[in-house]
């Protein structure tokens, strides 16, 4: 099957609502007060887009607020025609209750992340990397990784999550670790450990039965949560270093989030997390390594990365441990654009054709949280 004939869409939905926003004659206000608030904020303002204020809950309402030198408002006073909402929050379930509601009251309501998710893709850059796409499809093993990988390409050039969303695994973990048939004799490699989330659930999935558990996690607010939760385990290492296709010192944003990641991580396209979301100096230095380096001969036999952007560079880091151990990986593949085919196609690289099985699955409504499984044929 040819992918391009799979591809619907043409058009960037997010130059559409930009369009839409700057030839808005209605005052426009950002719903939210947080990070994300701001960074919407920020980039829109970047666009020419004029903001008229934020806005919370009637909860959350203080009077006299100043954030980005405008004025914080009640929504409950700015239900009317003349005015216009850009949700600025991540909990998309809840923002498409908002923008039903406020559709009956005749304000149109429009979701940050249709305007910036991540890296911006458009049908230029489809066409311009068709073939890459081809042969990454071609390589996947079942007809649903097949469905999920044609719906994230038509949800990130239109902006329309739903076509996307209807793959949700709904599953108890945040990866499909029956997928990965989990042992008791794993060595783990967690890349992007956060605070210990994939360990319980590792720990909850295996009975507390593995062999060992390997952490990378280069934030130290993370890194000491984890450390927490692993206290009491002879067989989980912590190494507080981010991983890489060098043994150096990268710049990194540290902010005790599931969202930190290396400045120039390209997540952004362009910019930076410091154009975008800082103004509080959460920017260290902090090692990197190689894991061909740094694991030496352990059998390891799962890796997991989700590192906000950085995956293909590790996957660089670690082809020796990939190709002597052949382990069973689960990679994201929906921080940047080329993720999708780039991932997949180094691996098979590397480790050579029929070597791996390729799955794709979905674990979330939006259009994060697409997963590739690499699973050895021996």
């Amino acid at each position: 099957m040819k992918i391009v004939d799979l591809v619907r869409y043409s058009k960037d939905a997010r130059l559409t609502l930009l369009k839409e926003l700057l030839s808005s004659f209605k005052n426009i206000y950002i719903y939210g007060a947080g990070k994300c608030a701001i960074s919407t904020f920020r980039l829109l303002r970047e666009y020419g887009v004029d903001i008229a204020g934020f806005c919370v809950d009637a909860a959350f309402y203080v009077s006299d607020v100043v954030i980005e030198n405008v004025k914080v408002y009640n929504v409950d006073s700015l239900i009317s025609p003349d005015n216009e909402l850009v949700i600025g929050f991540e909990n998309r379930e809840r923002a498409l209750c908002i923008r039903k509601e406020f559709a009956k009251k005749n304000v149109k309501v429009y979701f940050f992340e249709d305007l910036f998710c991540f890296r911006q893709m458009d049908y230029k850059f489809f066409v311009d990397n068709v073939s890459s796409y081809q042969k990454a499809y071609d390589l996947l093993d079942d007809d649903l990784s097949k469905e999920i990988f044609i719906a994230h390409i038509n949800s990130r050039i239109s902006g329309d999550y739903d076509e996307i969303a209807k793959f949700d695994s709904n599953l108890k973990y945040g990866y499909d670790l029956g997928l990965m048939h989990l042992g008791p004799d794993e060595v783990f490699v967690d890349c992007g450990a956060f605070d210990g989330d994939t360990f319980l659930e590792v720990m909850d999935f295996t009975n507390g039965k593995f062999k060992k558990y390997i952490a990378f996690e280069p934030d130290e607010a993370n890194a000491l949560r984890l450390e927490a939760k692993t206290a009491s385990f002879d067989n989980v290492s912590i190494i507080k270093k981010g991983v890489c296709d060098a043994n150096e010192v990268k710049n990194f944003y540290n902010d005790g989030s599931l969202y930190s990641n290396f400045v120039d991580s390209g997540l952004w396209g362009n910019k930076t997390r410091r154009d975008v979301y800082d103004d509080k100096g959460n920017f260290v230095s902090v090692p990197v390594c190689r894991m061909d380096d740094t694991i030496g001969n352990e059998p390891v036999s799962v890796i997991k990365m989700d590192i906000e952007g950085s995956e293909l560079d590790a996957l660089k880091d670690a082809q020796q441990v990939i190709k002597r151990n052949l382990p069973k990986l689960a990679i994201c593949i929906y921080h940047k654009s080329e993720d999708l085919f780039s991932c997949l196609l180094f691996i098979n690289y590397i480790a050579g054709n029929g070597t791996y099985k390729f799955y794709v699955r979905h674990h979330s409504d939006n259009i994060t949280e697409t997963v590739l499984y690499a699973i050895p044929t021996k």
